[in-house]
């Protein structure tokens, strides 16, 4: 039981670093304007977001349960094709950003964040299909807690080097390799 628990909390701090760098490379993007949005909303937002999310990916973990395994490493294809799609047409995440940087609603900043985290989806659908309903309650739980140190984190790091001309070209690419590893993690490890 404490190897099980120890086993979804450590999934859940792996998979929410290694899925979220894209998310956190969004909100740095929303905090570099003028118009910095609220904390609150953001935080909201990205609750209400990754609430989906997860529920989507347990849904997805459900119905992989009946497939065949190897089946469901075939999901990688979906972030892997995101990131190809990204890095081809130039990887230019900031540029839609600049209009939400005009958001003002929480409802236009969870569609910013589902848009943004529909990759993580597929990651969330092999973790359900491979853990026990508790560890599966217990990696949402570590997900949804660790979601507001996103918005810090990049309210944080744009009080100083984010304002940097290198780190927006760089941030342009971020997501599209982010999406790519984390395609290629899913292909691979199934």
């Amino acid at each position: 039981m404490m190897h099980e628990v120890l086993y979804a909390v450590v999934l859940g701090v792996t998979v929410f670093c290694a899925t979220n760098i894209d998310a956190w490379a969004l909100f740095v993007a929303l905090f570099l304007p003028e118009r910095r949005p609220r904390k609150r909303l953001l935080v909201s937002a990205l609750l209400l977001g990754l609430l989906t999310l997860l529920g989507l990916g347990a849904l997805g973990g459900a119905v992989a349960r009946l497939l065949v395994p190897s089946y469901v490493r075939l999901l990688g294809i979906i972030p892997a094709a995101l990131g190809v799609r990204g890095l081809v047409r130039g990887g230019d995440v900031v540029a839609p950003l600049r209009r939400a940087a005009e958001y003002r609603r929480l409802g236009q900043y969870v569609a910013l964040v589902l848009a943004t985290g529909l990759d993580n989806v597929s990651v969330f659908t092999v973790v359900f299909s491979r853990v026990t309903v508790g560890a599966g309650v217990l990696f949402g739980c570590v997900q949804i807690a660790l979601a507001p140190s996103l918005v810090w984190a990049a309210d944080v790091a744009c009080e100083g080097w984010c304002r940097s001309r290198l780190v927006r070209v760089h941030q342009q690419r971020l997501s599209s390799v982010v999406f790519i590893l984390v395609g290629a993690a899913v292909l691979v490890t199934g």
